[in-house]
């Protein structure tokens, strides 16, 4: 019985540690919404959405962003920015995919178009309905 204690005990944290990579957690220590809000008092960027941050491997950390921009922004600049922010989180390997839009007719929070209902309901942010 005490064996087994043990090696419960010394194989729990591995066992919840590779879970959460598994499982693409997003990592400890790393909160969405304060990433979320440091990206987006960049000076540049309208929109931040579709932020998305899990662990690859116990060592690394990936993150995937849309940022909206003004028309006027200098985008390596501002990806070089963004980069930093994420760095500074220990997340290293990042995509980040810029949106350029009319910003004059802000119909909807999202550039994204979908075809039918199911594919509106999985975006993060909204769009104009179309009739």
């Amino acid at each position: 019985m005490l064996l087994t204690i043990i090696i419960f005990s010394t194989t729990f944290p591995f066992v919840r540690s590779t879970s959460s990579v598994l499982l693409q957690g997003v990592p400890l220590g790393v909160s969405i919404d304060t990433v979320r809000d440091r990206i987006q008092k960049i000076s540049g960027i309208v929109s931040v959405h579709e932020l998305h941050v899990w662990q690859l491997s116990n060592a690394k950390h990936v993150a995937s962003v849309h940022i909206r921009l003004l028309p006027s922004v200098d985008y390596m600049s501002l990806i070089t920015n963004v980069k930093y922010i994420l760095h500074t989180y220990g997340i290293h390997s990042t995509t980040i995919q810029p949106e350029f839009g009319d910003l004059e007719n802000n119909e909807s929070s999202c550039l994204l178009r979908c075809e039918d209902e199911s594919c509106v309901q999985k975006l993060c942010c909204s769009t104009p309905q179309t009739n």
